[in-house]
């Protein structure tokens, strides 16, 4: 028998800004072409049967949505500024500028250790 997790459980759980794969997931968040033919994935709910709770947990979904569009938006904006190329010798070479990019010259992880009991993560 396992313990249902509680919605407020859940909802601290989620991150504020959006991973990788909800930033490019055309399903949940839709790109420049969209025509407003299909829902999204936000219901619609009248306002007059909300409570307060439901109310937060609209606001901080409407939240995670606009702020995934905006960071996706920046990211195509600087990609497209750098104009990446792929040198004779195989690496990448950037052409452009960006004000908001710098380059990675180097990355390591230091430490990855197991959980704490009773952590989810």
């Amino acid at each position: 028998h396992e313990v249902r997790i509680s919605q407020l459980d859940a909802i601290n759980a989620l991150p504020l800004y959006p991973g990788e794969n909800l930033l490019w997931d055309e399903n949940v968040v839709p790109s420049l072409n969209y025509t407003g033919q299909d829902a999204l994935a936000l219901p619609k709910l009248n306002l007059q049967y909300l409570t307060f709770h439901d109310y937060l947990l609209r606001n901080f979904n409407l939240f995670r949505l606009e702020s995934t569009y905006e960071i996706r938006q920046d990211v195509q904006d600087a990609t497209l500024r750098l104009r990446p190329r792929l040198a004779p010798d195989g690496k990448t070479v950037f052409q452009g500028w960006a004000r908001n990019c710098l380059p990675i010259e180097a990355f390591s992880v230091s430490t990855v250790a197991a959980a704490n009991l009773g952590e989810n993560k």
